[in-house]
């Protein structure tokens, strides 16, 4: 079930992903084919939704709703928190390329 699958830390916590964004071509922040360091899901380390971002995760919120509305992502939470180069970014569980770590 969903709701039991988001509650728990995300599976892939402390590992290394590639991304792979449906859209490649509009990518504003390059992070495609990047590698991302997955911390857990943005919800259980924000106790907030991407969609009510604020504090501190404002940027990486606004950056992802940009993103999303871009690629074409769905409103859900099964967002990812994670580092490229100790960045801070959101992604979506759809833009795992392949785990590397």
């Amino acid at each position: 079930m969903l709701i039991d699958r988001l509650n728990n830390k995300h599976p892939l916590a402390n590992k290394t992903i590639r991304i792979l964004l449906r859209r490649p071509e509009h990518d504003p922040f390059n992070i495609h084919g990047k590698m991302l360091v997955v911390q857990d899901w943005w919800h259980r380390i924000a106790d907030e939704s991407w969609r009510d971002g604020a504090g501190y995760g404002l940027a990486v919120c606004k950056q992802y709703a940009l993103r999303r509305k871009d690629q074409g992502l769905g409103l859900d939470d099964c967002v990812i928190y994670g580092h490229i180069d100790r960045l801070a970014y959101l992604v979506h569980e759809t833009e795992i390329e392949e785990i590397l770590t």
